[in-house]
Order: C-alpha cells, then structure tokens, then sequence
C-alpha cells in the first residue's frame, strides 16, 4: 500500500532528517509547491485559478492526509495534469496540421518560465502554447538546415554517407514537434501510483532541504 510507504517516510523525516523538524507547519506548504512545480515546471498546463484551489485545500491538510493514509492530494492533481496534457496535444494537433501558423511576426517567446506565474485563463494558455509551437517549428527548420549544410560540406569533401541503402522522406518540422510531444503524452499514460507516490515523496523531501531527495525501491 503506497499511502503506507508514504506515512512511513513522513515519520522517518520527521524523526531522522537532520533539522528535527516534523512535517507541519510551513513543511506542507513547500512539498505542495514542489509537487506542482515537479508537475508543471514551466507553467503551461494548469492555470491560476487551479493553482489556487489546490493551494486552498490541500495547503493546511497535506500532513494530516498523509497522517491518514491518504494520498488523494497528489492523484487529484496528477490526473488533472494528465487530463492538461492530453487535451492539450489535440490542440497542439490542431496548430501544427492547421496550416495558420505565422511565422513572420515580430512576436516573442519566453524561453524559461520557470520563475513565471501560472495564467489566469485556458485562452491565456492557448496563447503561450502557440507562441510556443511557433518557437518549437522554428527550431527544428534551424536544425535542418544545418544539418542539410553539414550534408553539402561533406559532399564537396567527396565524403559519402555510409550504411544508409534506402532513403525514405524526413519528417518536417512540423511532424517532428507533433511526434515529441505524442512521446511525451505516450509517456505519461504508463505512469502509475507507485510513480504519483514518488513524485510526491521526492516533493516532501525537498521540502525539507535542496539536497534531500526520496528514491523508491527500484530507483535505488
């Protein structure tokens, strides 16, 4: 029972980590924190206004639910990210197979979000992402031509590409961003409750101090 394990290594923090300090007061509100930042690192997926609910709820009463063997806290919010990720690749779908894509404005992007405030509404959000999407074709239009570059050095050097019998036809830009992030949606589905568990302790941990870290079982 995964909300055994995690009752288990709360009291073991409490009773062995080196500031004494039981997971109260303050301690709830850290691992909470990290938790969502764990989820939603660059602000893109939850907004404001979920941000603050879950703050409401669960900021005051993460102890005691853990304290009660309930891990409900961290499953309510992950299936919430999960339910975000998955709506919105079909609208990162929708952007790259559209065709409406403008890449010629004088529009900006900001590329770590890391220190920004989660946004107050899903069109703020739809926003980001297509400025986001928009970096993202970039990029990968860059990387080609670089690459078709190297292609053409190599060739002027008379040097020939070995081991490759047949060619088939790369993806465009627009297909490699939509395929990265199917990985990443396909990656998300295996996740399970031992994973939600992890993410959870590793939160609570770190709430204690930077260098404090929980490793599960097989991660050990």
């Amino acid at each position: 029972n995964f909300a055994v394990v995690a009752n288990k290594v709360v009291g073991m923090l409490g009773e062995h980590h080196l500031t004494g300090a039981d997971f109260d007061g303050e301690l709830p509100r850290k691992a909470l924190q990290n938790y969502l930042d764990f989820l939603d690192y660059s602000r893109l997926y939850f907004t404001k206004p979920q941000v603050k609910q879950w703050r409401d709820k669960y900021e005051d009463a993460l102890d005691d639910e853990i304290l009660l063997f309930n891990l409900r806290p961290a499953h309510e919010i992950h299936e919430a990210y999960a339910k975000a990720v998955n709506e919105r690749f079909e609208k990162i779908k929708a952007l790259l197979e559209g065709g409406k894509l403008d890449f010629n404005s004088e529009e900006t992007v900001q590329i770590s979000r890391k220190d920004a405030d989660w946004p107050e509404t899903e069109a703020e959000l739809d926003e980001l992402w297509r400025k986001e999407i928009i970096r993202e074709v970039l990029l990968e239009r860059i990387n080609n031509t670089h690459a078709e570059q190297r292609r053409k050095e190599k060739e002027a050097k008379g040097q020939k590409e070995e081991g490759k019998v047949e060619k088939k036809t790369p993806d465009t830009p627009e297909q490699k961003v939509l395929k990265r992030h199917k990985r990443y949606l396909d990656t998300l589905k295996e996740t399970d409750a031992e994973d939600v568990t992890n993410y959870l302790l590793s939160a609570i941990a770190t709430a204690y101090d930077p260098h404090s870290e929980y490793l599960s079982a097989p991660e050990k």
